[in-house]
């Protein structure tokens, strides 16, 4: 008989064979759970896919891993932004105006911000400012992933 141990999120984390100890109940932890041997099995061959959900085993599709974006230069951010309509040198004079979306209030806010804007040489797309450019050019996100892959390419 086979026995598994599953973790707090129901994923399997040890396996014991009942057949392989003279005293089982010496070596299994007690709330080790009884599976078949196809189960067993099935978990084996694809660990990543089961999970122990109110007592009992069910398939597990693990949801797709997060979108890796590599960083940009300064050249691809620049080009990006303005195959958008956004210039550098707009963006810059926006954020010393009281009436532009870009506007920052804090001046050592407002100076780190200018600091990255002039002097990066790449930029992440996770970049604080990037989210309110977007949004500020009714920019989806789905669309702002695209355009930085091919700003990526460029």
């Amino acid at each position: 008989m086979k026995k598994a141990k599953f973790d707090e999120n129901g994923f399997p984390s040890a396996f014991y064979d009942t057949n392989a100890y003279d005293d089982p109940s010496a070596v299994i932890p007690p709330d080790a759970v009884e599976i078949t041997d196809q189960q067993w099995l099935d978990i084996l061959t694809n660990p990543n896919h089961w999970k122990w959900v109110d007592g009992k085993l069910e398939k597990y599709t693990p949801p797709p891993p997060d979108p890796v974006f590599p960083p940009l230069t300064a050249r691809q951010f620049w080009q990006a932004a303005f195959a958008i309509g956004i210039k550098e040198e707009d963006l810059i004079a926006g954020i010393a105006n009281k009436d532009s979306p870009f506007f920052i209030a804090d001046d050592d806010d407002r100076e780190s911000v200018l600091i990255d804007i002039t002097k990066a040489t790449s930029f992440t797309r996770d970049y604080k400012l990037l989210k309110k450019m977007a949004e500020v050019n009714k920019i989806p996100d789905a669309q702002l992933d695209t355009l930085w892959n091919w700003a990526a390419t460029i």
